[in-house]
């Protein structure tokens, strides 16, 4: 009498469709990901670069502008530098931890490639094993 591996034929084919459909959701967060990095790496680019000019506009202020109206505006500009500067720090902390998701993501998908690989690899064995036995 003949097995019948219909039953582990359909069990590998639902786990490589899920498999599939759980790798195109990661490769889809990978993306996303990405083009959030790429928006955020040049709002900081355009941060850095505009906060370079903030202390030449102290010196842009007239010669009047002295006394405690003059202590007053650099103690802003200095407050505002200070803000940019660490705005740019925890951004380039999230940059990081962006690219340490991805990698994790990428990683995550590379292994549902290899039980992809593997079960599709079984599945053809059990497509063999199926007409091997019907012959009989």
């Amino acid at each position: 009498m003949a097995y019948d591996y219909s039953v582990e034929i359909a069990s590998l084919q639902r786990q490589i469709t899920d498999m599939s459909n759980q790798r195109a959701e990661i490769l889809q967060k990978i993306n996303t990901l990405q083009t959030g990095r790429k928006v955020i790496n040049k709002s900081l680019t355009t941060v850095e670069k505009n906060a370079q000019d903030l202390p030449s506009v102290k010196n842009q202020a007239t010669e009047n502008f002295v006394g405690t109206r003059r202590e007053h505006f650099n103690a802003k500009v200095d407050g505002l530098t200070t803000a940019v500067k660490s705005w740019v720090s925890k951004t380039n902390g999230n940059l990081t931890t962006i690219d340490q998701k991805i990698s994790s993501l990428k990683a995550a998908a590379a292994n549902l490639n290899i039980g992809m690989s593997y079960a599709n690899k079984s599945l053809s064995e059990y497509y063999y094993l199926q007409s091997v036995s019907k012959d009989k």
